[in-house]
């Protein structure tokens, strides 16, 4: 009932905030400004109130919503806006989530030095596996993703 109630709730408020940006769908910062407070509004009524359902599946939900039926209602600068946003809110994201696992694993291996004399073989095959398996998930779903407008160039 929790996801199924977090899915319903993210469908709810991906309508309203739809509404509410197609009224100021020519105003970039307008625009952003509702698509950030309804992301934190949304977890936070989820999982702090009394409605106690997932705010992780309704948030998921309304970005999937907005990622579909939003993108079509911005117009010109408001469009160019949304996008430079949540670029540079992604590269943010990255960078914090890859510093973080960098210190994390820079840690442990200064803890367990003798990891690296027992197993660095078995490093350098996870290594060329999670490769592999990167290469091969980029291959397989590169078609479908240029269909839908999130291709690759091979530059």
């Amino acid at each position: 009932m929790e996801t199924f109630g977090g899915f319903l709730f993210g469908l709810l408020f991906g309508f309203i905030a739809l509404f509410l940006i197609k009224r100021v769908s020519y105003n970039g910062v307008l625009s952003v400004t509702v698509m950030v407070i309804f992301c934190y509004t949304i977890y936070m009524i989820m999982e702090f109130t009394v409605i106690k359902v997932s705010g992780i599946i309704a948030l998921v939900t309304y970005g999937i919503f907005m990622g579909a039926f939003g993108k079509a209602h911005l117009v010109g600068e408001a469009s160019k806006a949304m996008e430079s946003f949540w670029s540079y809110a992604v590269f943010i994201a990255e960078t914090n989530i890859f510093l973080i696992a960098g210190v994390l694993v820079g840690v442990n291996v200064l803890e367990f030095e003798h990891i690296f004399e027992f197993h660095f073989i078995s490093f350098f095959e996870v290594y060329v596996i999670v490769l592999v398996a990167r290469y091969l998930s980029i291959l397989i779903f590169q078609p479908r993703l240029s269909n839908l407008g999130y291709g690759m160039q091979w530059k």
